[in-house]
């Protein structure tokens, strides 16, 4: 079961079903495969009850969210599509859970991240490659998605590099070649995130003067990346379209796109229109006087996309459905403060408990990169305003490693000695990877 866990992950994070489906499309049912393997390991654990099935109870309280506003959809085929999407999730984060809940198959949590950053790795050099898109990739063959894609790992690469006394440069070569995929995307919405998310981790540093000059060096080869792939200070006159994109009164002008957001709340504000109903409501709340003057019949309006995923969850899943978004991200925040306490209260030096180095070091691994998923959803959040990346898997991703990280934890904490003295603090991000300068209270 547990090699069957971790063939699943692979086959979740590099998709060779897709690569071969995209040269041989005379294959295109192998695309099938994950899905056939994910309820075929469910069924087993149900039936043989090799261990007890562990349900993330926020996550399927968002699902029963989504199921509701599935059934009152306007258009209800949509809405299955979207409402597969999340089941799809919930069952995969149930078999991670209800597998690696089992003391002898947590070190398979090592494989699992590793395989998580090595992904980005592969995705950054075929996308740099062709310039900006994976082309056989189910949402990277598009650079408004490849772009948010590369920030995640911008952020989940460089910040678990620093697990160890000496920097891992796996980790660090995977940062570098994301930050060069965020500018081959193109994408002005992903190299803002980039902007903003790297200025958070380095507002969490417990020595911003120090990191300020990693942030410097940071900058810098990024704006030597942008002359390098594109000559002629392209890049940049791109990126000073930004201000007049938000004002475009064209038909996929942001500020249009997010006001029919809100007229379609409007209609729907308790369950919303149904999931992936977006595009399909605008024709319906945008009269053919309107679209004339943007250029268009209103019926073509059906294809657009919302560009934020918060406008998108009000519009298609209304208040009740936001909330249980929202639910989502306070429990990850949760988890992520968890554990920094755990480790302050296990394996730092003010509460630091007998426990071999090599103990301490997978402690260590674990805290660094729950402080990476963190700054990662940071990304994919600041994203979200951007592009509609709410159905990609990546949010789920973050969700699931977040649990998996608190639970191993939470699991060898338990079967350590309490802690000689009762700690306080909890531990903020930073370089620096020595263990006597890692407990910095947060006020």
């Amino acid at each position: 079961m547990l090699h069957a866990l971790i063939a699943l992950w692979f086959l979740r994070l590099f998709k060779p079903e897709w690569l071969v489906a995209f040269y041989v499309p005379g294959l295109g049912p192998i695309k099938s495969i994950p899905t056939l393997i994910l309820y075929g390991m469910l069924a087993y654990l149900i039936t043989l009850k090799t261990s007890t099935i562990r349900v993330d109870w926020p996550f399927a309280i968002y699902l029963v969210c989504v199921a509701l506003s599935t059934v009152f959809a306007e258009n209800t085929g949509l809405g299955r599509i979207g409402f597969q999407s999340v089941f799809d999730n919930l069952v995969f984060f149930a078999v991670n859970m209800s597998v690696l809940s089992q003391k002898d198959n947590m070190r398979a949590l090592d494989t699992i991240l590793n395989m998580y950053v090595l992904s980005f790795v592969v995705y950054g050099l075929v996308g740099i490659a062709y310039k900006g898109i994976v082309p056989y990739h189910v949402y990277l063959d598009d650079e408004d998605f490849f772009g948010p894609f590369m920030d995640i790992g911008v952020a989940v690469s460089l910040i678990a590099a620093y697990q160890t006394a000496k920097p891992n440069r796996f980790y660090l070569m995977t940062g570098v070649i994301n930050i060069v995929g965020v500018i081959a995307s193109f994408a002005r919405g992903a190299f803002l995130s980039f902007c903003a998310t790297g200025l958070f981790i380095w507002w969490r540093s417990s020595n911003r003067i120090k990191n300020a000059i990693v942030l410097l060096i940071a900058a810098v080869f990024t704006v030597s990346v942008t002359f390098i792939l594109f000559p002629g200070n392209e890049y940049w006159k791109e990126m000073a379209t930004i201000g007049t994109s938000l004002k475009n009164e064209k038909s996929e002008g942001r500020h249009f796109l997010i006001k029919k957001g809100f007229e379609i709340f409007a209609l729907y504000p308790v369950l919303g229109a149904g999931p992936l109903n977006y595009g399909f409501m605008i024709p319906k709340v945008t009269s053919e006087t309107e679209a004339q003057t943007r250029g268009m019949h209103a019926a073509q309006f059906a294809t657009r996309v919302a560009h934020n995923i918060y406008i998108q969850i009000l519009a298609e899943l209304g208040l009740v459905g936001s909330m249980a978004f929202g639910g989502l991200i306070l429990v990850f925040w949760v988890r992520s403060r968890k554990i920094r306490r755990l480790y302050e209260q296990h394996a730092s030096h003010r509460g630091r408990v007998k426990m071999e180095a090599g103990s301490r070091d997978q402690w260590r691994k674990m805290l660094m990169f729950g402080f990476a998923f963190e700054a990662a959803m940071v990304g994919y959040m600041l994203n979200g305003i951007f592009y509609p990346i709410l159905f990609c898997p990546w949010f789920y991703d973050l969700l699931i490693l977040n649990a998996l990280v608190f639970r191993y934890l939470q699991t060898e904490a338990s079967q350590l000695p309490q802690p000689t003295q009762r700690t306080f603090g909890v531990p903020q991000w930073q370089w620096s990877t020595s263990y006597q300068r890692d407990v910095v209270p947060i006020p």
